[in-house]
C-alpha cells in the first residue's frame, strides 16, 4: 500500500500504472491547460491566472472537506473546480480584505462568487484570489457553498 503524502502523488502513479486517470487526476489535467492563461472577470476587469500551487489547493483534500461539509460532494467540488475559468469570468467580487498572515507581498485577498448548478444541485461557488505585488491576481481557491436556489 502507498503511503498518503496529501499532495495526490500517490494517485497520480497507480493511476498511471493502471492507464486510467482519477477524478482528481482528470482535474488537474484540464486545469493544466490554463496555467498562466489571462482570465478576466467581466465584473471588475481584474485579470488573474491559475498556477500550479492554485491547481493543487483547488483539488486539495482540505479545499474538497471545506465543501463536503457544506453538503456538496468530492465529485461536484470537483466539478466546480474544473469550470474555474469560466466561474471566475462571471463572478461578481463579493468581499475583499487584507492578508491573514500579514505577508508583505500579498496586496489583498478578493472573494469572488457566482451561482452555479454541480449535478442538478445549485451552489454558490466562492473563489479565493490572492493579489501578490510581484505575481499579481492569481486564483487561489473554490469552496462550494449551501444556496437555497440559484439567483439569476
Amino acid at each position: 500500500m502507498l503511503a498518503a503524502n496529501g499532495d495526490g502523488t500517490e494517485n497520480r502513479q497507480a493511476d498511471r500504472e493502471s492507464g486510467k486517470l482519477s477524478p482528481k487526476a482528470t482535474v488537474i489535467a484540464k486545469l493544466n491547460e490554463i496555467i498562466g492563461q489571462e482570465i478576466v472577470n467581466r465584473e471588475t476587469g481584474i485579470v488573474a491566472t491559475l498556477g500550479r500551487r492554485g491547481i493543487n489547493k483547488m483539488v486539495s483534500n482540505r479545499a474538497v472537506n471545506k465543501s463536503l461539509a457544506n453538503g456538496y460532494s468530492q465529485s461536484q467540488h470537483l466539478q466546480a473546480a474544473k469550470r474555474i475559468k469560466e466561474l471566475y469570468e462571471q463572478a461578481r467580487l463579493v468581499a475583499m480584505r487584507p492578508d491573514r498572515n500579514q505577508d508583505s507581498n500579498i496586496s489583498s485577498i478578493k472573494i469572488f462568487g457566482c451561482d452555479i448548478m454541480v449535478e442538478s444541485k445549485a451552489a454558490f461557488a466562492s473563489i479565493t484570489v490572492k493579489e501578490s505585488i510581484v505575481h499579481g491576481h492569481k486564483i487561489y481557491s473554490v469552496e462550494l457553498m449551501q444556496l437555497e436556489s440559484p439567483r439569476s
